[in-house]
């Protein structure tokens, strides 16, 4: 297979069923959207971690050096889990965005949203807002690491935000 004119160094694997297409063979695998995906053409999917305000706090004070707590606002909060995770894991790709709650995640975020809009923090490894964002991955020890220190599972979520308002909300 070529690229641009160039070979390819490795063989794309091949599709797996229930998971997106990998890129290269030692990239994380993802789950396949959700079936909800197709009918909220307004909201962007992402894939990564959920966590409330508590969960946040509690990852800071076991993952962070003590003298490092000084600041407990929500933005300092976001901050330090997004800095742990990527320098624990080396994966930079992770990003803070907002999710809307469901009956089963509702663990709301501290930080508001530009019009109040309830929502939950979000660490982001995969999302439709961008073929960048969709098609970068982590890689297989990169995944088990970050769901090691986030101590669950990832999954897909809709954004809170819609993606007409996207640009006013992220700057990723």
């Amino acid at each position: 297979m070529e690229y641009d004119g160039q070979p390819q160094p490795f063989a794309v694997p091949p599709k797996m069923p229930g998971f997106l297409q990998s890129a290269h063979p030692l990239q994380a695998d993802i789950p396949e959207l959700p079936a909800e995906h197709w009918t909220t053409p307004d909201y962007y999917w992402n894939y990564g971690w959920p966590m409330s305000m508590d969960e946040l706090h509690a990852f800071q004070k076991a993952y962070t050096p003590r003298q490092l707590l000084a600041d407990p606002s929500p933005t300092a909060a976001v901050a330090g889990v997004g800095s742990l995770v990527r320098i624990g894991t080396g994966w930079y790709g992770i990003r803070h965005i907002f999710v809307e709650p469901t009956e089963t995640i509702n663990g709301l975020s501290g930080i508001a949203t530009l019009d109040g809009r309830p929502a939950v923090s979000f660490f982001m490894l995969v999302s439709t807002a961008n073929e960048y964002y969709f098609r970068t991955r982590p890689s297989k020890k990169q995944m088990a690491l970050m769901t090691r220190l986030f101590g669950k599972e990832p999954c897909w979520m809709k954004d809170a935000v819609e993606k007409k308002l996207w640009h006013e909300y992220y700057d990723l």
